[in-house]
């Protein structure tokens, strides 16, 4: 499916975390990695002179090259095709002109150990390649670096729905990887539980919360199966997962049932905002037991209270369409 894939590599150890990923989709004749590194070299010491800052380069990158080299090598190794592109600048900077120049379809970014996402993804290199750069991003991080020795492919598609969510385009693109990678798809929301609402279940006894929770459940069940059938005939499940945190569930769940790669939408919509990444899904990049493919789709249209849409669903019965 993906015929050139951005791999953004800082020669450490971290980079190695995208090998196993890379050898599981890029081993087709009609795919290239593109092992992609930026050299600061002087870029950013502009008070120096021009005939030092060149010594700087020049320096730099001829350390850098043996290095991109043996990755590179590394690769072929697995069977993939490799181009090595090194460039003088920041990636921040040069990631936007390397996926246009390359036609790049896929960015791949291990973030295990990268500050600059840790404090913020939005502004790092993998929120500029999702906000401007309109190709999915997979990141691979602290979260999967714990686990990556027990990684085993991309043998089953998570794929998180939130209600009241317009996600055709995403759901058209899980179920066409997913057919391509020949794997499930499991499609899953979470529910906070209402008991842990106070200020929602003032007055109420516990029977009546249970019969609203039993009735969200049912109705998040309806929901799921409706995306789900859009999905054609790609093999999919539905769940319903309960907990307070949205995060730590999808991780848990990502983890209990061996989840390949989980798919997160690139927008977080509020009534308020939308930024490049929601709270959820940065979770997700940090804490995900496995790769994190986020997926970049247009900003929602401006969105009805979240309370209407859930009276919506729970008084007609009706899947939000």
């Amino acid at each position: 499916m993906f015929r050139n894939i951005l791999l953004l590599s800082d020669l450490s150890a971290t980079s190695e975390l995208a090998f196993g990923p890379l050898a599981a989709l890029g081993r087709t004749p009609d795919c290239t990695v593109h092992l992609f590194h930026a050299v600061v070299g002087a870029s950013d010491r502009g008070y120096l002179g021009a005939e030092t800052r060149a010594s700087i380069d020049d320096a730099a990158m001829a350390h850098a090259h043996p290095e991109v080299e043996a990755q590179a090598n590394a690769l072929r190794a697995l069977g993939l095709r490799v181009e090595m592109h090194v460039e003088l600048g920041s990636a921040f900077d040069l990631v936007l002109g390397a996926i246009e120049r390359h036609t790049i379809d896929l960015v791949v970014i291990p973030t295990e150990g990268t500050h600059s996402l840790v404090r913020r993804v939005s502004s790092s290199t993998t929120g500029r390649a999702l906000e401007h750069g309109h190709v999915p991003v997979m990141t691979l991080g602290p979260g999967f670096a714990a686990h990556a020795a027990r990684w085993s492919g991309f043998s089953r598609v998570m794929h998180p729905i939130a209600l009241g969510e317009d996600r055709d385009q995403a759901l058209n693109f899980v179920g066409t990887w997913a057919a391509s990678l020949g794997a499930p798809i499991d499609l899953c929301t979470v529910v906070r539980p209402l008991r842990d609402d106070p200020a929602a279940t003032a007055g109420l006894g516990a029977e009546a919360i249970a019969e609203i929770e039993a009735e969200t459940r049912e109705k998040m069940t309806v929901f799921l199966h409706h995306r789900a059938d859009r999905l054609g005939d790609a093999v999919a499940e539905t769940h319903v997962l309960e907990h307070a945190h949205i995060g730590q569930a999808l991780c848990h769940w990502a983890g209990q049932t061996e989840a390949g790669v989980v798919v997160m939408p690139s927008f977080d919509r509020s009534a308020t905002h939308t930024r490049t990444m929601g709270s959820v899904t940065e979770w997700m990049v940090r804490n995900a037991p496995c790769p994190v493919l986020v997926h970049d789709v247009p900003e929602p249209k401006a969105p009805r209270h979240a309370d209407s849409l859930a009276d919506d669903w729970l008084n007609e019965g009706e899947g939000l369409v």
